[in-house]
């Protein structure tokens, strides 16, 4: 489990991890004082989007479960 914290409502919040090819991946916002949040993974060059959710229901701002498709950070 890796835990990060979103400073502001309204910032841009960015997390590295090194991902393992098959391997599922869980990522998720609670709501806390956050009244929304976009999860959005990004392949290696950080420009390309794999994956995004802005709904995660039942008191999660989002929710994303997604599978590497290769190993990389």
């Amino acid at each position: 489990v890796i835990t990060g914290e979103l400073e502001v409502e309204g910032d841009r919040d960015w997390f590295r991890f090194g991902g393992v090819a098959g391997t599922s991946y869980i990522f998720q916002t609670t709501l806390g004082s956050l009244t929304d949040s976009v999860v959005t993974v990004y392949g290696s060059d950080g420009v390309t989007p794999l994956a995004s959710d802005d709904d995660g229901g039942s008191g999660l701002a989002s929710r994303l479960q997604w599978i590497a498709p290769a190993n990389g950070t």
